[in-house]
């Protein structure tokens, strides 16, 4: 046999090769697409979990969309974020500023100049003010882990009876009146608050609350209650402090009892060391929970550990001591 015929006879077997090897790579390629599905399929996200605005599972931001999926007689949710009932056609939101009156908005942009002029000529100076002050006390309410909306709008009413009063402050004495508007508030809806945390979060000193205090008072035609329930009755900050640990309500029920039950010894340590170290010992070894674990405990009370652990130590020898 020549050698251009071996030649030619070899290239082609190659070839035939190569063209079943191809077609085993599709048979193969199509087989695996046929057991996982396509990566780059476009996916429509519903967007059912939705936190602060924003979509968890595809991270779209929903920024003042209140209005769902479903059909049109399920469209709105109320403040909570929840659906109302199914045959609501009106929206939820009711605005909380006794100075807001209803208008309507002219279309387009908001950055014309009629669009400017409107808004100067309907939103008033009390609208105004009362606004801006919630907002401050929105934002001290969260720097102190208050997350209880009938104290915000408690201390949203004591400034509208202020601003109903026609008394004018202006400066210190008016910042000192704000944080007094939300101490008070705590203090009223059982859930006391230190002086020290109000004058940190809203960047005063002890004289401006105080002037703000004198105020407030003078408004309301009350007494000074804020340090009721603080000073008195250290038991009371059960309340607060089991709210700030994410406890639920039986639990400063339990901390109050068997603070009554050892008040007299446990007159040996600090008030914020005995509620401290009560919340501990009721957690860890009444209702056996892993969390809030003491460190956490310690940093919420601002009380350190070891002084923790002396308080539950004490607790131990005195239930000890009852049981026998």
């Amino acid at each position: 046999m020549e050698p251009d015929i071996v030649t030619s006879l070899e290239e082609e077997d190659y070839n035939s090769l190569w063209e079943i090897a191809n077609v085993a790579f599709e048979e193969l390629k199509s087989e695996e697409n046929a057991l996982n599905p396509k990566k780059d399929k476009k996916i429509t996200c519903k967007h059912k979990n939705i936190c602060e605005d924003v979509c968890v599972d595809c991270g779209v931001c929903l920024y003042f969309s209140n209005v769902s999926r479903e059909g049109e007689w399920n469209n709105y949710k109320d403040d909570c974020g929840n659906y109302s009932k199914n045959t609501q056609r009106c929206d939820t939101y009711v605005d909380s500023n006794p100075y807001s009156r209803g208008g309507t908005i002219l279309p387009g942009s908001i950055n014309t100049l009629m669009a400017k002029l409107q808004i100067q000529q309907t939103f008033s100076h009390k609208q105004k003010t009362y606004w801006l002050i919630g907002l401050e006390i929105e934002r001290a309410a969260c720097c102190l882990n208050i997350n209880s909306k009938d104290i915000i709008d408690t201390a949203k009413k004591y400034w509208h009876k202020y601003m109903d009063s026609g008394k004018l402050t202006r400066a210190s004495v008016r910042k000192g009146l704000i944080a007094a508007c939300l101490l008070y508030s705590c203090t009223t809806n059982n859930s006391p608050i230190e002086r020290q945390e109000i004058i940190k979060a809203f960047n005063c000193d002890t004289k401006t609350l105080s002037k703000g205090e004198k105020v407030l008072f003078e408004i309301l035609n009350t007494n000074n209650l804020t340090y009721i329930n603080v000073q008195t009755e250290d038991s009371n900050s059960f309340i607060r402090y089991c709210s700030l640990l994410k406890l639920k309500f039986s639990v400063s029920s339990i901390c109050n009892a068997l603070h009554d039950k050892h008040k007299v010894p446990l007159q040996a340590v600090t008030p914020k060391s005995a509620v401290g170290g009560i919340i501990a010992y009721i957690v860890k070894f009444k209702l056996n929970l892993k969390t809030p674990t003491k460190t956490v405990i310690s940093a919420t009370v601002d009380v350190c550990t070891p002084t923790l652990n002396k308080v539950i130590q004490l607790i131990h020898n005195l239930e000890n001591k009852d049981s026998d």
